[in-house]
């Protein structure tokens, strides 16, 4: 994921501005998330700097993560949703899966593409092979 992106959706989702900025400048956290790199093949290369990604193993990635996915739910702008009884559902989410929960298949598309290209903005893509209606 974009991490420009990521800090944007952490301010919107209204993390407090001390934890933003010690998240952001801690000399451990900016090196795992603002300016991480990487090495290719068994002879190691030197190093590339990566834009994109929360590194693997990291404790704050899941909850990074998670504040992205709800972000992206949140701008859609064909929204799923049924109703049972007096409770109105929309999703289910675990880890890097999502659910809509839709009443037939037409809807179903149009919250496809609109999570698409919501998720776009942080360089998330939808595995359409796994995609399933």
């Amino acid at each position: 994921m974009d991490r420009r992106a990521l800090w944007k959706a952490l301010r919107s989702r209204g993390v407090p501005a001390i934890l933003y900025t010690v998240y952001r400048s801690n000399q451990r956290t900016s090196r795992f998330h603002s300016c991480p790199s990487a090495r290719i093949g068994h002879e190691l290369s030197g190093h590339l700097l990566t834009t994109s990604g929360v590194r693997q193993g990291c404790v704050l990635a899941p909850s990074l993560f998670c504040i992205t996915i709800d972000w992206i739910l949140r701008h859609m702008t064909s929204r799923p949703g049924i109703t049972v009884g007096q409770q109105h559902f929309t999703d289910l989410v675990y880890a890097a899966d999502t659910t809509f929960l839709v009443d037939s298949p037409t809807p179903a598309s149009s919250c496809l593409s609109s999570f698409s290209e919501a998720a776009a903005v942080f360089g998330l893509r939808i595995s359409w092979p796994k995609t399933k209606i």
